[in-house]
């Protein structure tokens, strides 16, 4: 994809002023610690050419979303592209981050601290679980996941589980 892609600042904007973007820990109890990180950048809209436009540009960037039309409760048609995968919620990041406005904070923390901790493992220790909580609620408290006062699993609430100073 070029670098000049005029897709990337419209995905921003997109992200910025209409996506939904979720970093968030739940439960699983197959995993070291029971819990495991969840990723997901959403698009929905009413336009079936601006969700396609989404679509196609995270196509081209060799992601693989995950396009579908829902009905509403009222009767019309949404239109709704998804990421789900970390790697592709990650490259998404990196190619709109500079373009980003109302959520860069957000986005630089994931792709600064959350990412590199899950690339190194240090998420396979119970304090860098605890690490990684403290990491998403920072996520979380700098307006990232609006919609929601509190997260279900904080880094207090999994430093106590993992019996972990904080």
């Amino acid at each position: 994809m070029p670098e000049n892609d005029w897709r990337r600042p419209y995905a921003a904007g997109a992200l910025d002023w209409g996506g939904n973007l979720q970093a968030s820990l739940r439960k699983k109890g197959s995993s070291k610690h029971g819990f495991e990180v969840s990723f997901e950048i959403k698009f929905e809209k009413a336009s079936p050419e601006a969700v396609g436009l989404l679509d196609e540009f995270c196509e081209d960037l060799g992601l693989d979303p995950k396009a579908n039309i829902y009905q509403r409760d009222d009767g019309s048609e949404r239109y709704r592209v998804r990421l789900t995968r970390r790697d592709d919620v990650r490259e998404f990041l990196q190619a709109v981050g500079p373009f980003v406005a109302a959520r860069h904070e957000q986005v630089e923390i994931l792709l600064e601290d959350v990412f590199p901790l899950l690339d190194e493992g240090r998420h396979r220790t119970a304090e860098g679980m605890v690490e990684l909580a403290s990491m998403l609620d920072s996520v979380q408290e700098a307006g990232f996941q609006r919609g929601g006062s509190h997260k279900k699993y904080d880094a207090e609430t999994v430093a106590d589980e993992l019996g972990v100073e904080l």
